[in-house]
């Protein structure tokens, strides 16, 4: 880790105000400080944390970086990542931090005495969800379709109404605080005791963890065992920050996957392609069309529109170049971008957008999001291993135009609901936006089409046989 030359009075005050900093403690342990005369704050910002010393008895720098590598390869200092971040994402401060599971939250499903006990682990679920956790509820609500007793763990109680959903959908819910897979360091033992021990008391049968970044959990259960199911959402060939930040290849993470998992589930089929073997289980996110089923009412200006997270790989820099040639060439089209008015937003409406645009901000439902446009467009510079916003669109009778890259191809039907494009080839997106816009009755012809596929091919019925087929194919259990 680098230490942090550029140091303002902003960090300086949320180290202080933090409580984990103890200036008295830091003169007297570290003597050289008062004899440079710095104040004791900066100098651990500046030089401190570089030389892994702790800003207190409470916080250990050298543990923190160990257990969160991410911070130490991106040379951010670990207090100040703590104070501004890790302590929202419920990192872990020491090796020697207790692991506590005493938090239970009462489900409103009652357990069904002899039916299979499934673990559900979950990663943290923020105050604003996206695909990753609406796609967890889907997987709580194939589990409880198909009959089996569901356990939830969350590593913190962030999200009162999504939590709330979740009990709707399961018999209990244990808060338990555990990391994201942290490349080549070791298990943190006390969370797999931990888990260990809840597997033991509830009699659990599997363990399902909804990342391949969720490792305690599955060597919990391989030594309890218990099968190991690892429903994988990431396209591992084609995620080079994945590959920096577990510091492995795609064939080493593969191979470390498997050898965890009783099973592989596969959010897709290029998703499963990593990963050979008869245990392997296609079960792709779905789709509830029924919730989906509203108009696409065509005015005098069509509205193409793009829903995601608003971070820098979802695109936003082609969106508005689009939109900008779009003013000159096809005056009657305009945009929307549906997602959080986050700062890289925010710095491209200061800079100026394009009179076609709108940032609308982040929708409490897709439904709400998707109703914004009559077109929905997917530009990401990354391969999505499924493409939820784009199968959403179909079901709501909007035609996507999308770059072809990662798994969208199985969604998309090319000239049929709509366009693949060579990513990037942002011209060529503005030419089918200008065939759309001249020829309106396409768009609910192809909506139709879209919405029909997606109906056909996922809806939450795929999701739930795939699940009772790898449930069954473990457990001998009657499901009820």
């Amino acid at each position: 880790m680098n230490p942090i030359i550029s140091v303002d009075e902003t960090h300086i005050q949320l180290i202080r105000r933090s409580g984990l900093f103890d200036e008295g403690w830091y003169l007297r342990t570290y003597r050289d400080v008062a004899m440079l005369e710095m104040d004791p704050v900066e100098h651990y910002l500046r030089l401190g944390a570089f030389l892994e010393r702790d800003p207190s008895p409470k916080f250990s720098t050298r543990d923190y970086l160990f257990i969160n590598d991410d911070v130490a390869f991106a040379g951010i200092n670990p207090l100040l990542h703590y104070v501004t971040v890790g302590q929202r994402e419920g990192r872990f401060i020491s090796l020697e931090e207790d692991i506590v599971t005493a938090e239970r939250i009462a489900g409103r499903i009652p357990l069904k005495p002899g039916a299979p006990n499934v673990l559900l682990c979950a990663h943290d679920a923020q105050q604003q969800l996206f695909g990753g956790e609406r796609s967890f509820l889907d997987m709580a609500a194939a589990l409880y379709a198909i009959g089996v007793n569901v356990i939830v763990t969350l590593p913190q109680k962030n999200n009162v109404a999504y939590i709330d959903h979740l009990a709707s959908l399961c018999s209990e819910i244990r808060i338990l605080k555990y990391p994201m897979w942290r490349g080549q360091v070791p298990c943190m033992e006390k969370v797999v005791a931990a888990f260990e021990l809840l597997i033991r008391e509830l009699g659990i049968d599997i363990v399902y963890v909804n990342t391949i970044m969720l490792v305690e959990p599955q060597v919990a259960a391989r030594r309890a065992g218990v099968a190991s199911f690892c429903h994988v959402r990431e396209l591992i060939e084609d995620d080079e920050h994945l590959m920096a930040r577990i510091r492995m290849s795609a064939q080493e993470i593969a191979a470390a996957v498997r050898a965890r998992s009783t099973h592989i589930i596969a959010n897709s089929r290029l998703t499963a392609s990593m990963f050979a073997g008869n245990d392997v289980i296609y079960a792709p996110n779905v789709v509830d069309s029924s919730i989906f089923d509203i108009p696409n009412t065509i005015g005098e200006r069509i509205v193409f529109g793009m829903i995601s997270s608003n971070l820098p790989k979802k695109g936003i820099h082609d969106l508005i170049e689009i939109a900008r040639l779009c003013e000159v060439c096809v005056p009657q089209a305009c945009f929307v971008a549906v997602g959080p008015l986050n700062d890289y937003v925010e710095a491209f409406i200061e800079a100026g957008l394009p009179q076609n645009l709108r940032f609308t901000g982040y929708a409490a439902t897709p439904r709400e999001a998707v109703a914004q446009m009559n077109v929905v467009l997917s530009l990401s510079h990354f391969s999505e291993s499924f493409g939820r916003t784009v199968a959403e669109g179909l079901a709501a009778r909007r035609p996507v135009i999308a770059y072809a890259r990662g798994a969208v191809p199985e969604l998309l039907q090319n000239g049929e609901s709509g366009y693949l494009i060579e990513p990037g080839a942002v011209e060529d997106v503005v030419r089918k936006i200008e065939y759309l816009v001249a020829n309106p009755e396409r768009i609910n012809a192809m909506g139709q089409a879209g919405r029909d596929f997606v109906t056909a091919n996922f809806a939450p019925s795929a999701l739930e046989n795939a699940l009772e087929t790898a449930v069954r194919s473990v457990i001998t259990k009657t499901l009820e």
